[in-house]
């Protein structure tokens, strides 16, 4: 038996390395997969943060009382979450009457807030095709039930 295994390698068939080749290989593929997955999940939690922050503003819109500007700043302090401040979001309020007219005044009328950002991958991927930053929103909307 230890025969054999000598004449194999006589013969030319020594793997040592072989490990290495092969985790030279596949490491890149692995790395830019979990990246991937990193990013992936950076976005999705922003978008849920977005979402979310988009039905507290239209809540607090529905209520009488409330101005435009007072909703939108509501949104934008709800909006901060993982690499995301307020400061970066922007915020449309439906309908904004001019002047500092309340939102939630007229009963059925619906207040609807929808909430962008702009997201830039933390982590580049060197993939073709794939762009460097993600547009996001959140939309929110509730009906004024009283006056």
């Amino acid at each position: 038996m230890v025969q054999t295994y000598r004449r194999f390698v006589a013969l030319g068939r020594n793997e040592e390395g072989a490990a290495a080749v092969e985790l030279a290989l596949v490491l890149p593929i692995l790395v830019t997969l979990l990246f991937a997955i990193t990013d992936f999940a950076i976005v999705f939690g922003q978008t849920l943060a977005l979402n979310s922050a988009a039905r507290e503003a239209a809540r607090q819109g529905a209520v009488p009382g409330q101005t435009c500007a007072e909703v939108t700043a509501i949104g934008k302090a709800s909006a901060t979450s993982i690499a995301m401040t307020g400061a970066a979001v922007t915020a449309t309020v439906t309908p904004c009457p001019a002047g500092d007219v309340c939102l939630g005044s007229t009963p059925g009328q619906a207040v609807a807030v929808t909430l962008r950002y702009t997201h830039t991958w933390p982590i580049p991927l060197l993939v073709p095709g794939v762009p460097s930053t993600y547009s996001i929103s959140g939309h929110g909307e509730f009906r004024c039930e009283y006056s």
